[in-house]
């Protein structure tokens, strides 16, 4: 994964997170907090990707349920 779209989903899930903190109310903040979740998700999804293959994805396998 490249340097920028790391950079991108970690701005996409700031950014969220920053509107869940003022969000008007507790319905709003839900769903971007849900969003921010979502991102975090694809985040790590791809970082694993990336991983494969290497000593620290046989690692987080052997761990994983």
């Amino acid at each position: 994964m490249s340097d920028t779209r790391v950079a991108r989903l970690r701005n996409c899930i700031e950014r969220c997170l920053c509107k869940a903190a003022v969000a008007s109310n507790r319905e709003m903040e839900t769903l971007w907090l849900s969003a921010a979740e979502n991102y975090r998700f694809l985040l790590e999804s791809e970082q694993r990707k990336q991983q494969h293959g290497t000593w620290e994805w046989n690692a987080w396998a052997l761990r994983a349920p």
